[in-house]
C-alpha cells in the first residue's frame, strides 16, 4: 500500500482543515472514561491513521505500519501515551489502555473525510494526531 504524508491537495474533514475541523470533532465525541477520569488519568494519546484514497479512516496494525515506514517492528507504534507535563505523574497502564481504547473508538467513527490528492488521482495519506486528556 502505498502511504503519503504530504501530497498536493491534503485531504479535508468536513470541508476544510483537519487540524481544526478533526480537533472539533475529537472534542465533540471523545468521552473521558469514568474510570479513568476518576483516578486523575491524564495524558495525551497520540494515533497514527490513514485517510484512504475512498475517504475512510484506517487505523494500520503495527505490521503494516511497519512495512509503511520501513522500520523494524519493534520500532514502530500506532497508538501511543505521553504524559501530559515533565512532573506529571503517569496512571496505572489499565487507565492508559482506557484513554487509547477511547481515542481509537472515536477516531474509527469518524465520518468519511475527502481524500487527499496527488497529480488529480486520490490517495492514502497518513496521519499522527494527538489528543489530550486533561481534568479541567
Amino acid at each position: 500500500m502505498e502511504v503519503f504524508y504530504v501530497v498536493e491537495e491534503m485531504p479535508k474533514f468536513n470541508g476544510g482543515d483537519p487540524a481544526t475541523e478533526f480537533r472539533m470533532y475529537i472534542a465533540k465525541n471523545l468521552i473521558y472514561p469514568d474510570e479513568a477520569k476518576e483516578a486523575g488519568a491524564t495524558g495525551k494519546i497520540i494515533i497514527k491513521f490513514i485517510d484512504d484514497k475512498n475517504g475512510n479512516v484506517v487505523i494500520p496494525d503495527q505490521e503494516t505500519l511497519a512495512g509503511i515506514e520501513g522500520k523494524q517492528l519493534d520500532e514502530v507504534v500506532v497508538v501511543t501515551y505521553r504524559k501530559v507535563g515533565e512532573e506529571a505523574e503517569a496512571p496505572a497502564e489499565k487507565y492508559i489502555e482506557m484513554l487509547k481504547e477511547e481515542v481509537i473508538r472515536v477516531v474509527t467513527s469518524s465520518p468519511a473525510w475527502e481524500p487527499g490528492k496527488q497529480r488529480g488521482e486520490a490517495v492514502n495519506v497518513m496521519y499522527t494526531f494527538p489528543v489530550n486528556f486533561v481534568m479541567q
